[in-house]
């Protein structure tokens, strides 16, 4: 069982945080066979691998998974929140993000949304809602334009709530949420010719399967690059059978659009009042003079009606 405590505070903006944090990258061992099963270690992620938590006053969910891909910016399938974009702009409901450090959880909050149109690719920019690590460093999950070629090995990582009610809630009382999750991943290889098509935008099929909550998670290819997100994948009649013996193969959207629209950072200091793609962000980015730039792809950007400034760590 975790509980989830989401404090208030924005530590750079109260002047809290004295050193500007160092980023580093973080890339999983490369897998280069099938394999699946729980993840015993999810801290070793170093806080890239997220929840995606819809919390709305005295309930809340674990909806999705997401992955860091730029300081203050989570690369999500838009579907895992494409049902709550209306209630998230009007301040109904609002999104915080979850990471495991080894010294404990990091929190940030969702400030702004950047959908991809056409595709299953949605780009959220966080603040953060918790201390800086104890190291003064954020980590980072790199990414690789390049899809990988059929036969090769493509893992994927998600976190899945458990223990929830029946309607898929988890009761907050007094801004704390008792909840529980699993990590899986699942590692299968690139197939021939993507499945017939379940999601608009490019992706690749993965011979592999996934359970819901592990829906936006990284989908990364055997030198530990993230190159997409899981958006569609079938679950079996047992856990065991569902990532043993996938019924149908997972479908993965790629980044490459994801880094072609505007997006705004919002918490990182001096990175607050302008927009910029993720394509300038070179550093983060393997091989971006492959990226073949296409004007084709358009976003629509909102802002949530509200933060969770209003739960606070209690005294």
């Amino acid at each position: 069982m975790v509980r989830s405590i989401f404090p208030a505070r924005n530590p750079y903006r109260s002047g809290e945080c004295v050193h500007f944090p160092e980023l580093l990258y973080i890339r999983p061992v490369p897998e280069k066979r099938p394999s699946s099963g729980r993840v015993s270690n999810p801290h070793g992620y170093k806080g890239t691998l997220l929840h995606v938590h819809l919390e709305g006053g005295t309930w809340g969910t674990i909806e999705g998974t997401a992955v860091m891909v730029a300081p203050g910016v989570a690369l999500t399938a838009s579907h895992v929140l494409s049902d709550y974009f209306n209630e998230i702009k009007e301040g109904k409901a609002y999104v915080i993000l979850q990471g495991y450090l080894d010294d404990g959880p990091i929190f940030w909050c969702a400030s702004y949304f950047t959908n991809i149109v056409g595709t299953d690719l949605l780009l959220i920019t966080l603040e953060l809602r918790s201390d800086v690590p104890s190291d003064n460093c954020f980590r980072i999950a790199p990414m690789r334009v390049t899809a990988p070629a059929p036969g090769s090995f493509v893992r994927i990582v998600g976190m899945v709530a458990t223990g929830h009610s029946s309607d898929g809630t988890f009761p907050v009382v007094d801004g704390i949420m008792n909840y529980s999750y699993d990590t899986f991943e699942a590692a299968g290889a690139v197939e021939e010719r993507t499945q017939p098509r379940l999601i608009n935008g490019p992706s690749i099929s993965v011979n592999c399967g996934g359970f819901g909550g592990m829906s936006g998670g990284p989908a990364y290819d055997e030198d530990g690059y993230v190159i997409g997100v899981l958006s569609a994948s079938f679950e079996g009649p047992s856990q065991e059978e569902t990532l043993m013996n996938p019924p149908a193969p997972a479908t993965i959207s790629l980044l490459s659009p994801a880094l072609q629209v505007p997006v705004r950072p919002s918490w990182f200091p001096g990175e607050q009042t302008y927009y910029r793609r993720l394509s300038e962000m070179r550093s983060f980015i393997d091989d971006p003079s492959k990226l073949v730039q296409q004007s084709c792809w358009k976003a629509l950007e909102f802002k949530a009606g509200r933060f969770g400034g209003d739960i606070r760590k209690p005294d």
